[in-house]
């Protein structure tokens, strides 16, 4: 049974914007799953945690969201479904297996939709995007995460995509380490989880 928390601060383990997004789920394939985005509050709280949107436009989205709740808690349901099929999609690359095609058409359906809202803005010396009526619009979230996953299974960060070995955890990792032999997403508590196990599992034998 999942559990929800709406108000926990979110652990950002995974080196990109979108692994920690798919690592919105604790506890991710065991029979204690918490799940930390139930509410489009906890969206943007997440965002702003992650740097990815203002603090300002946090709040801004809030009051925006408060005002048709309805619709803000169906993008935070369209959130859920666009994680767990990025998570899918990008454990399927991990395991060298092609994506679930149900989940990949999930993925490039929103990708598609996130390209449709952004203008190329020129500056002085540098090109940026700009979101087309973001001010407006609550599916602003949505769209940041859509674009940002397109940039990154599209990318050569795809093959440094890896997973927690915890099977309690089967969090996603951006494994930057020299040797790509990365096998936690934090040692200190999956790795260090698996070294009890394995100490008890010994004393057992013995």
């Amino acid at each position: 049974m999942r559990e929800s928390h709406s108000t926990r601060k979110f652990q950002l383990l995974g080196g990109h914007l979108v692994l920690d997004f798919t690592n919105t789920i604790d506890n991710r394939g065991s029979d204690r799953e918490v799940e930390l985005i139930p509410d489009y509050r906890s969206l943007i709280a997440f965002l702003e945690q992650t740097q990815a949107i203002s603090g300002e436009e946090a709040r801004r989205l809030a009051r925006l969201a408060s005002q048709v709740p309805e619709s803000a808690e169906v993008i935070a349901n369209e959130a859920q479904w666009l994680r767990e099929s990025l998570y899918k999609v990008l454990s399927a690359a991990v395991d060298g297996q092609p994506p679930p095609p149900a989940d990949l058409a999930v993925v490039s359906r929103a990708c598609r939709q996130a390209g449709s809202k952004r203008d190329l803005i020129a500056g002085e010396r540098e090109f940026h995007w700009r979101w087309v009526g973001d001010d407006e619009s609550l599916q602003k979230p949505l769209w940041m995460l859509a674009a940002a996953a397109g940039e990154l299974v599209t990318s050569k960060d795809l093959t440094k995509v890896g997973r927690c070995a915890d099977p309690t955890c089967n969090w996603l990792f951006l494994d930057t380490t020299k040797s790509h032999t990365r096998r936690w997403c934090e040692m200190r508590v999956c790795g260090n989880r698996d070294k009890a196990r394995r100490f008890y599992r010994k004393r057992q034998a013995q």
